[in-house]
């Protein structure tokens, strides 16, 4: 058993599973370093906004290769930028930014929207959402 499930489960019926989005989202960030981002396009308008900025895109752009071109240029502004030396340097930029969204935010679950900067998996992530 994962221990990082395992001591955020506190039902026996739950300890094999991985926690609920539910339970996830009533931890407060000063008790948990856990780090979950939630792709909800229903309620999450920054993110609508982001898809609606990529359908734009779309239009605009007469081959797959500018698709592609325009949306990782597009992430990378979302997200922070250009890593220019490798995720290490982003690492404490991350550090510092989520626990400024968390404490904003009161939950370990910030919606991903709401990520104005991060690391490589949150851009791969955000990239294969929008």
């Amino acid at each position: 058993m994962d221990p990082f499930v395992w001591t955020l489960c506190t039902g026996v019926e739950e300890e094999n599973q991985i926690p609920s989005i539910e339970l996830l989202k009533t931890i407060h960030p000063s008790e948990s370093s856990v780090e979950v981002v939630l792709i909800d396009r229903q309620h999450d308008p920054d993110l609508r906004h982001l898809e609606t900025i990529v359908n734009g895109l779309s239009c605009s752009c007469p081959t797959a290769k500018d698709m592609v071109d325009q949306l990782a240029k597009l992430v990378c502004t979302q997200m922070g930028g250009i890593a220019f030396n490798g995720e290490d340097a982003l690492l404490h930029c991350w550090k510092d930014w989520s626990e400024v969204i968390k404490a904003s935010s009161c939950t370990v679950v910030p919606p991903m929207g709401k990520l104005s900067f991060g690391l490589y998996r949150h851009r791969a992530l955000l990239f294969k959402v929008i």
